[in-house]
Parts: C-alpha cells; structure tokens; sequence
C-alpha cells in the first residue's frame, strides 16, 4: 500500500479514531522464533503489551484495541485533546515527563523528580506544546516504539532502525468502520496462524477483554451464590487483577458514557475524567482505574534522598583543626547540591488512571461483540460471499453494513481501505474538508457501508 502524508490522515488537535500499524525492518521479529538465527523472541511481546498500558495511563489517547504479531503490531487509538485541556500546567509537565519510562525489573518505570517538573513548568512555550504532543497519535507511537527498538537493538547487538521510520494509519470514518476495524485487528493473529482460537490471540486486545468478561461472569456468579447463602463473600486479590484485565482499553458495552463529536472534531459530551490532584489524599474516592505504579515499593531506595557533599573542610569533619586555622581565612562555601525530592509525583500519581476516560469505544454488548468475531473466525479461509447467520446480520444492519460484504471486507481489508474507512458518505465529507477530489478505497467504503 502506498504512503500517504500524516497530515492527509490525522487531524491534529482534533477529536479522531485511528487505525495504526508497525512493521519491524532488518528482518527482526517482534516475538517468536526468528527463522535465520532460530532465536526466540517470544518475551518481547511482554515488552510492547506492557509499554502499551503504561502510555495508557499517561496520554490523553484512549486505547481501543491491539495485536502483537511476529514482525509488526496494530493499534486503534481515539486522540482526545479535549481531556488534555482539563489538566494543570503541572499535570501536563509531570505526565511529559512519565512518559520516558524506563525497563527495570520487568515493569516499565518513571519518577520524575520535582525539579524535572519545574524546569518544565518554567518555559511556558514547551508546556503547551507538551499538552498538545500528549493528544498526539505521532507522540503515542513515538514513545510506545522508540523504548522497544532499543531494547531490542541492544538485545540483538544491532543498530539502527528497528521499525520502519514511518508507521501506516487510516482514519476510522463512524462505528461501522470501527466495528469492521476492530474485528480485522482481532482476527490477525489466527490468520497468521499464530493461534488456533481467539484464546491463544495472546498480546491482543481481543483476549484482554475475553479474560476480564469471563472473570466478571465467573465472579457475578459467585456473588450471587454466596449473598444467597449464609456464607461471608470476599473478593479475591487475583480476582480483582483479572477483572481490572482489560481496564486500559476504552469499554465496549451498552450504557457507558458515550462521545459526540462537531464538525471540528470538538467534544460535544463532557469528559470525566477530571483530575483530583487538589483533592487531600485520604478524601479521594477509590477508583478502580486508578493506576497503582508500585511508587513507594518499587523505588524505596531511589525516595532515600541522597545526603549533599559537606562544605566543610576535612578538618572540620573529623573534629580536629589546624594548628595555624584561626589565622587563615575560611575557605569559600560551595553551593548546596539541591536534594532530589518526588513531592510532586507522589501528590499527582493520584490522579493518574489506566485509561484517558471511560468513554465507550463501541456502543454494543461485548458479548454481542465477541458472537461477531467468533461468528467472523468461523469464515477464515471459506466462502467470502456467504452471508453472515442472521443473528449478526441484524447487529451489522444496525451499524450500517451489508452483510453480504462483511465476510468479504474482512478478508481484503488492507487492499480495500487506505486512508480511511467507512461510509462513502462520512468519507466523501473527509475528502471535502481536506481541500481534496478523492480517496482511494471510497469505492469499496459504498460496497460495504453504503
């Protein structure tokens, strides 16, 4: 597929859902085994999942789904520079500064000090380009790759690129589109014959919400058992884990709030994602999505704060003087080394989510979802032209498909959609509002959209 201009795709500043995929160059694998060295790269996939979820509670990007693959990786994001508005100039500086983390014991870690922080609080130019850069899909991508080629390039002794310089993205037109996207990137894996069943998609957003829906029922059921008996119900610490699975990706379900957006790209529904950062610590409301870094566990030793050099000379230090010290001036002070203090990421870390906003992705029941996909991998490698079961033939006529394109746009996705995806209609305004005459792919947008 050719390369379009960033500038063509992502509306900066904008409210947008993407679509972007990575591809690895120097015929390195993201995981598995590397046939030419017969290495396995399996752990790396770790690696990219977790630095995932890590920028998800630092961006005002919300997350909707991904796939790690072999050699490249998707990702569907929603830009919200709405949400970063609502935050403080300090805010802003200290998540600028969280998201450079660090690999460190198996767990991506950052701790900005204070003076970070206020050095960037003192230029007021950067702070508003760093409120902007963390609404960005680029600066997402940017800091979500970049820590991984280096990990990667260190491990394998290589330098250099380890993924292409630019990553491939396409615009998501409505929710027929992001329901058509959604499903291409959770069929990924099982079409690369990396998995046998929607289970085995590890690393995928697909399998993240199938673990969290199937421990909400499991638990759902379990309560219920216990509060009509006699016995006491305690909510296991694993089982809080596994519900929280899925948390930094936007929900798919009925009854969420939900998201409108003008013709600018403008929030028409409020965020609620409010930060409490002035709020004392003990009166904040406990919040299921508040993300836990570990602070004071991970890094006791880097909150010890180190002890200045004394400015005193060595005589002084040991107690003794100088025979002839009263005669001779006292040497100049040096300055004091200022004292590494986190005060102002301990206070704000509270206000750090695992999700920009709880703000649904698709407006659907997940388990009317999953019978989509499951429905969808039942097609893999058959009869494009079948239509779906009448079942999921409805849901796709509620989100404006044609079903008997469905399977069909799912198997040709790539070559069918380019710059964006939806229906002709939604695209042809796209086309208008960028000064241009056509899209390619806005023929087959009419087949399957309408």
């Amino acid at each position: 597929m050719p390369g379009h201009a960033r500038k063509d795709i992502v509306r900066k500043g904008e409210i947008g859902t993407y679509h972007t995929w990575s591809r690895c160059v120097q015929q390195s694998y993201l995981c598995g085994k590397d046939l030419t060295t017969n290495i396995d790269y399996s752990h790396r996939r770790e690696w990219i999942a977790s630095l995932l979820k890590y920028q998800a509670s630092v961006f005002a990007i919300d997350i909707g789904n991904y796939s790690i693959l072999s050699n490249h990786q998707h990702l569907i994001a929603r830009t919200r520079p709405d949400i970063a508005k609502t935050w403080s100039d300090e805010e802003v500086a200290w998540r600028w500064k969280l998201a450079w983390p660090t690999w460190i014991n198996g767990q991506w870690i950052r701790h900005p000090t204070d003076e970070e922080v206020e050095k960037l609080l003192a230029n007021p130019r950067k702070i508003l380009q760093a409120r902007a850069n963390l609404a960005d899909l680029s600066w997402l991508m940017a800091r979500w790759k970049e820590p991984i080629a280096k990990l990667a390039n260190a491990e394998s002794g290589k330098k250099g690129h380890f993924y292409d310089q630019r990553f491939g993205s396409r615009e998501i037109a409505d929710d027929g589109g992001l329901l058509c996207n959604n499903v291409y990137v959770d069929l990924n894996q099982m079409k690369a014959n990396m998995a046998q069943q929607l289970e085995d998609c590890l690393y995928s957003g697909i399998h993240d919400r199938m673990v969290a829906w199937r421990e909400r029922e499991a638990v759902a059921s379990h309560k219920k058992f216990h509060e009509e008996s006699t016995d006491d119900y305690l909510l296991e610490v694993g089982d809080v884990n596994r519900l929280l699975a899925d948390c930094f990706l936007s929900p798919i379900g009925q009854g969420g709030p939900l998201i409108l957006v003008n013709s600018m790209g403008e929030a028409l529904t409020p965020t609620i994602n409010i930060s409490i950062v002035d709020a004392p610590e003990a009166e904040a409301a406990p919040d299921p999505a508040i993300f836990d870094d570990g602070f004071e566990e991970e890094v006791a030793s880097e909150l010890t704060e180190p002890e200045a050099p004394s400015s005193l000379g060595t005589a002084e230090i040991s107690g003794e003087t100088s025979p002839d010290a009263s005669s001779r001036p006292a040497p100049p002070s040096e300055p004091a080394v200022k004292q590494a203090t986190w005060r102002i990421h301990k206070r704000l870390r509270r206000s750090r989510r695992r999700r920009a906003s709880d703000h649904v992705m698709l407006d659907m029941p997940f388990e009317q979802y999953l019978g989509i996909v499951q429905a969808s991998v039942a097609q893999i490698g058959a009869d494009a032209a079948r239509p779906p079961p009448e079942e999921i033939s409805s849901t796709l006529h509620q989100f404006g498909i044609e079903p008997t394109s469905w399977f069909a746009a799912l198997e040709n996705f790539e070559t069918w959609f380019h710059r964006a995806v939806g229906s002709a209609e939604n695209l042809a305004a796209m086309v208008a509002q960028k000064g241009k005459k056509w899209f390619q792919g806005i023929r087959a947008c009419r087949t399957v959209f309408g």
